[in-house]
């Protein structure tokens, strides 16, 4: 006979299978930061309802770059949401300036115990507002999930794999896309366009 729970506690916690992004909004989110190693990311917000977030640029013969649509800086950090008991990664503008995500961060990035505290992150239209706050003593601080992406990551997991990421052939037969290239006219797909999205 085996004990089930015995196998069950025993079993590692495997990696993540999909990162997902954070999603800030009015109801602000639970975040815990365990790490400063981040990723730089040149990303496109497409509205398009097929899309309607952030993109990454496939860099040569991009149709949103040709259409005037310019990428955006980020930074890309991995951070444990509360709630869900998740690593999920935050997209942080390189924009500072009241109000931005950068600002309200940024002080606190250097805490000696940073580890120890709760960032409350919430978003109205463009405005950001961070409050850091001691982490519970009964806090869940999901040490396996940690470990787990921690393990991925050594073994080449990317932030960016939070977000689709398109080839610029898949990016111009989005419908919104489509129509603004058919509208100015002058596009080409680059060569190699028929590889399949990285």
């Amino acid at each position: 006979m085996v004990d089930i729970q015995e196998v069950l506690e025993a079993e590692e916690p495997s990696g993540p299978e999909q990162l997902e992004p954070v999603r800030l909004g009015e109801e602000p989110s639970l975040l815990m930061l365990f790490t400063s190693d981040g990723e730089r990311a040149r990303l496109h917000f497409e509205p398009d309802s097929a899309v309607n977030g952030y993109l990454p640029c496939p860099g040569e013969g991009c149709p949103l770059c040709f259409l005037g649509q310019s990428p955006k800086d980020f930074a890309l950090l991995p951070v444990l949401n509360l709630e869900k008991r998740a690593v999920e990664v935050l997209r942080i503008s390189t924009r500072r300036g009241p109000g931005t995500l950068a600002a309200g961060l940024l002080p606190h990035l250097r805490d000696e115990a940073i580890e120890n505290e709760v960032f409350s992150i919430s978003r109205v239209g463009a405005k950001f507002r961070v409050e850091v706050r001691p982490l519970g003593e009964r806090a869940d601080r999901c040490t396996g999930v940690i470990e787990a992406f921690l393990r991925a990551r050594g073994e080449g997991l990317s932030l960016l794999s939070a977000f689709a990421e398109y080839t610029a052939a898949e990016l111009a037969e989005i419908e919104r896309v489509r129509l603004k290239l058919d509208a100015v006219g002058g596009w080409t797909p680059p060569s190699g366009a028929g590889d399949v999205p990285r």
